[in-house]
């Protein structure tokens, strides 16, 4: 399956790497060949990165989910602030060009908040792009709590896809958004959650358990 995302780009891709062909095979012209044989590669590439496979979210109300595909990064203890006043944890998670893009939803609950800000493309994994990086910062009442997650712009990544708007319901596993060509997550998590990962582990979004609310 093909995620929504990235037809606005195959599409037109396949349709200008068709014309090249076609004008390869009447005019014989051979760079008109080689555009057409990037295309075709760019197209291979595209159905690969943009794929969005089923997930099943594991059974448990009270499990806080990965809301990305890729590698944590960091674990860290944060100074609390007005906006997040409940959130004591965070971990990042960054996500190569090979893995699936598409973010998901950690927690069922409401969405609070959801704040774009402009910022710089510093590469994913290095920390002061958490702070300095184009992202969107998405609230989720869950209970009597808060959950936030954080989709951060990469080095290559220039568009942040956010579906959710303030007052949806939403549940865990859902589709959150997608990040295009390589980024970030941050997810900040209450005291109240147990964590069941570490540094280094890789993990599913959607599938992985983060942790669980206790």
């Amino acid at each position: 399956m093909i995620a929504p995302e990235g037809k606005i780009i195959i599409f037109p891709s396949a349709l200008i790497t068709t014309i090249f062909y076609i004008g390869w095979i009447f005019t014989g012209y051979t760079f008109l060949m080689f555009i057409a044989m990037f295309g075709g590669l760019f197209i291979i590439f595209c159905f690969y990165f943009f794929r969005d496979p089923q997930r099943e979210p594991p059974p448990g109300d009270h499990l806080v989910l990965s809301p990305a595909d890729g590698r944590i990064i960091c674990i860290e203890n944060v100074e609390s602030s007005q906006s997040d006043s409940m959130s004591s944890t965070k971990l990042s998670i960054f996500m190569s060009i090979f893995n699936v893009h598409v973010n998901r939803v950690p927690v069922s609950g409401e969405v609070t908040l959801v704040s774009y800000t402009p910022g710089k493309f510093f590469t994913a994994f290095r920390q002061k792009a958490s702070h300095l990086n184009e992202q969107t910062e998405i609230h989720i009442k869950s209970g009597e709590t808060f959950v936030k997650v954080n989709q951060i712009a990469g080095f290559i990544a220039r568009r942040i896809l956010c579906n959710l708007r303030v007052g949806d319901r939403v549940t865990r596993g859902d589709r959150l958004g997608f990040i295009r060509f390589g980024s970030r997550i941050d997810i900040f998590l209450p005291d109240a959650v147990n964590l069941y990962v570490k540094v280094g582990q890789k993990v599913k979004g959607g599938e992985t358990v983060l942790g669980e609310f206790v």
